[in-house]
């Protein structure tokens, strides 16, 4: 009878052993999902406000010419030949090719799948589907990686540019616009 219960005893405290190492992985496993977590978390947020703040310097410099002209010389050694709309257009095209890359690098971290990647890029690709060859220039100039760019050339691919809207959603028929004389005199 003492044997049993030395036995059994023996036996609980074999268990509540192994109760005790299980315990011990789970919280070390638990301690590296959350720095993974953690880590990544980081990341993201650092990638994030880093995006956010080329974006602005970005903005800027599409609302001043002389700081638009002054990029350009410190990127190309020259202002870009032709009107300041064609610097205009560079730095609006970059600005979109940027939110792109923006989902892209969500879609690369596992924030979103390929699918949600491509269903929320395609239209506003398909905004700036009709500047291939300047997103293409683009694409190649401004440090994007190959794996985006081949990404985003599947997208130009399957965009479908806009067309032009109707002639009477441009200019509505005068005649159903409200004359001046005619609020006055309602009221």
């Amino acid at each position: 009878m003492i044997q049993q219960e030395q036995a059994w005893l023996f036996w609980a405290q074999v268990a509540q052993g192994f109760g005790s190492m299980l315990s011990v992985l789970v919280a070390l496993y638990v301690a590296l999902l959350l720095h993974g977590y953690t880590r990544r978390r980081d990341r993201l947020e650092f990638m994030r406000q880093r995006w956010h703040e080329q974006q602005e310097i970005n903005l800027a410099l599409t609302r001043d010419m002389e700081l638009l002209k002054m990029a350009e010389f410190i990127t190309y050694g020259r202002e870009l030949p032709g009107s300041p709309k064609l610097s205009k257009k560079f730095y609006y095209l970059f600005l979109i090719i940027n939110q792109i890359h923006h989902l892209y690098l969500s879609y690369q971290f596992g924030i979103y799948s390929r699918r949600e990647f491509r269903r929320y890029s395609l239209p506003t690709v398909s905004l700036i589907a009709k500047e291939t060859p300047t997103i293409k220039y683009l694409l190649a100039e401004r440090g994007y990686s190959e794996e985006f760019e081949r990404e985003m050339l599947l997208l130009l691919r399957d965009a479908t540019p806009p067309t032009l809207p109707p002639i009477e959603v441009i200019r509505p028929p005068t005649s159903s616009l409200p004359h001046s004389n005619d609020a006055e005199s309602s009221l």
